[in-house]
């Protein structure tokens, strides 16, 4: 009675029961657990000892031990447990010495012994030694100490990794990184009350990381400065190889810079320059805002045929040799503003009206009678564009669109400044005669016939008698015939020949 007395007083947490009373067999019954310093997470084995006391102990019978409720014991470490504590009752039966003290030792230094896994950590698949820590779930699985802590750390970070990405929260301070982890077995929630034990090893996880994430994040601005670095450097050599080509290309094909150039398209000014030998045209914005026009870059294959372009065209445009810096500006010119290329609509629409309606009066055929009116001087070029040459067997003509306007007091061409130009669409007349009775037409023919030096019968309105808009056919003198055989030749003759008889005329 004094020994059950005193285990219970010094096993006071463990007791579980104590059985039996006065002329029967007494019993105690007791928790044996692991020493473990109160951390659940770290028992692994456990049972509880039921000690038998029959009546005659301890000097005529010996007291035994029973095992149950035995937990991380296999089968063969009960039986084992139950022949040591028979084998300790007897040695002690012997001596006739109480045994319950030496019993629940006896079980605790087993138990502690046995508490280690006997399965395989299931992180890491190795064994667990038996001076090795371990960390037991509630679920009942058991891993290394090492191998939980990093499994858990890794859960608490791809957490915050999540909201840091959608903006909802930032990386935790040192020391605060918590959150949900599961059992990577049955992932069953894992309490951070039960990781207490591995908060320590865990915080020295997280110190690593935010290291190695910070040293990730230099390395990345290195290799983004580094990438720009070589960038730049890519960049500015394909910069010299270009303007060492262009370079090249400059002094092969020379340039020449038409300023303002005034034509419809690039189509135009590539026809136009031809016959000088041009390779190629372009057509960018000019650099003063206050122009309608944009500058024109005309390639040649050969200095010879720049200059010679330039020489024959500096009286119609101002037109030069393009420098090196030139040549720059045509690669960084960009379009237009929208209002240059509105007014330039504006004036090319109007040039398109006025060449429809030109074309409309050489295929009309009605007897119409008008008027209209101009302004300027005649020059070569522009009265070629004016002039249509026309054969019909043996006889030879040519014809021209006229835009009269009678009623004035001298009879004389008035828009000789578009025909230089080329913005004509008609040669601009003012007659000195009123529209009525035919009169107007009259003043025409005989301005015409003086005009190319004819007599009046070789003139005469094919089109338009009743229209302001006219065309006039003229026999060719046979003298002039004589000297030209080629149709564009011709034409060039004539111009010059009208020029000469224009300056007689005025």
């Amino acid at each position: 009675e004094e020994e059950l007395e005193a285990v219970n007083s010094v096993y006071a947490d463990e007791v579980e029961g104590v059985g039996g009373g006065e002329g029967e067999d007494r019993w105690i019954r007791l928790k044996i657990m692991p020493d473990v310093a109160g951390d659940a997470a770290m028992v692994y084995a456990s049972l509880s000892l039921r000690v038998h006391l029959p009546l005659g102990y301890p000097e005529d019978a010996g007291a035994r031990g029973e095992v149950e409720d035995a937990a991380g014991l296999t089968e063969s470490d009960v039986s084992e447990l139950r022949m040591k504590m028979d084998d300790l009752c007897q040695e002690l039966l012997s001596d006739k010495a109480t045994c319950v003290f030496q019993l629940v030792q006896l079980a605790k230094d087993f138990v502690n012994e046995k508490n280690v896994p006997s399965d395989d950590c299931t992180i890491c698949m190795c064994p667990f030694d038996e001076d090795e820590q371990f960390f037991l779930t509630v679920c009942g699985h058991s891993f290394h100490v090492e191998c939980a802590a990093r499994w858990v750390h890794d859960q608490y970070v791809k957490t915050f990794e999540k909201l840091e990405l959608d903006g909802k929260a930032e990386m935790p301070a040192q020391g605060c990184l918590t959150g949900e982890a599961v059992c990577p077995v049955c992932r069953t929630e894992i309490s951070e009350e039960r990781t207490k034990m591995l908060r320590e090893r865990i915080d020295k996880l997280y110190v690593e990381y935010q290291e190695q994430r910070r040293e990730e994040q230099l390395n990345a601005e290195r290799e983004r400065l580094e990438q720009e670095r070589r960038a730049e450097i890519r960049k500015n050599a394909e910069k010299l190889e270009r303007e060492e080509l262009e370079r090249t290309a400059f002094v092969q094909q020379p340039v020449v810079v038409i300023e303002n150039y005034d034509g419809d398209s690039v189509k135009v000014l590539r026809h136009f320059m031809s016959p000088f030998g041009a390779s190629d045209c372009r057509l960018t914005s000019q650099s003063s805002s206050q122009s309608l026009y944009p500058r024109a870059f005309v390639w040649f294959s050969s200095m010879d045929k720049a200059m010679k372009a330039c020489k024959n065209l500096q009286s119609r445009y101002s037109i030069h040799v393009a420098t090196y810096d030139d040549f720059k500006a045509l690669n960084s010119a960009g379009q237009p503003s929208n209002s240059v290329r509105n007014a330039r609509g504006q004036q090319q629409q109007q040039q398109q009206q006025q060449q429809q309606q030109q074309q409309q009066a050489f295929n009309c055929a009605e007897d119409d009678e008008g008027v209209a009116d101009g302004m300027g001087t005649l020059s070569l070029e522009g009265l070629t564009d004016l002039i249509r040459w026309k054969e019909s067997g043996k006889e030879r003509s040519v014809q021209t669109a006229l835009h009269v306007k009678p009623g004035a007091k001298v009879t004389r061409i008035t828009n000789a400044e578009d025909i230089r130009t080329r913005r004509a669409g008609f040669i601009d007349v003012q007659i000195a005669a009123p529209p009525r009775d035919g009169e107007a037409n009259e003043e025409v023919v005989a301005f015409i016939a003086s005009l190319f030096n004819v007599k009046r019968g070789c003139v005469k309105i094919v089109a338009g008698h009743r229209s302001r808009e006219k065309v006039c056919e003229v026999s060719i003198p046979s003298d002039f015939r004589e000297a030209s055989q080629e149709d564009e030749a011709a034409l060039d003759s004539l111009s010059s020949y009208v020029m000469g008889r224009l300056e007689l005329f005025g």
